[in-house]
């Protein structure tokens, strides 16, 4: 559970403090991003000194880790970049070949289609950082 919190901390703080940044907040951004940074770096350290059983990360081998922190960011950057840029939570822009590729996706399929992409990157995201791929426990 603390994995999954720290996770998603990540990528929010992340997709805040570049959508202040490009605002021209660049005050705020750098506060965010030192919080942000500093955050991490304790994580790692943390991790690394063998504090990892804190964060609840010694349950699951990193890979799984891994591919969840990629789902989750897919789902929730550019929403929460978009957002805070006050430009629409599915606002998709013009340079980087992934926006390009959302607004075809956008373009042909709907914003159904962009939202359940989004929405099982969330699930999948979640149910593999928190330990849920063989089902729920309690």
């Amino acid at each position: 559970m603390m994995a999954t919190l720290l996770i998603l901390f990540f990528i929010i703080s992340e997709a805040i403090y570049e959508a202040l940044y490009d605002k021209g907040q660049k005050d705020v951004s750098a506060i965010v991003e030192f919080a942000h940074k500093a955050c991490m770096i304790l994580f790692v350290v943390a991790h690394l000194g063998g504090a990892g059983w804190a964060f609840g990360l010694y349950t699951d081998s990193p890979g799984y880790l891994l591919v969840g922190w990629i789902l989750l960011r897919f789902a929730l950057f550019d929403s929460m970049y978009s957002l805070v840029r006050g430009k629409g939570i599915l606002y998709f822009g013009t340079v980087k070949a992934y926006d390009k590729i959302m607004f075809k996706i956008l373009e042909k399929s709907g914003l159904l289609m962009v939202l359940f992409l989004k929405f099982i990157a969330l699930a999948w995201g979640l149910a593999w950082v928190m330990g849920w791929r063989l089902g729920i426990t309690f």
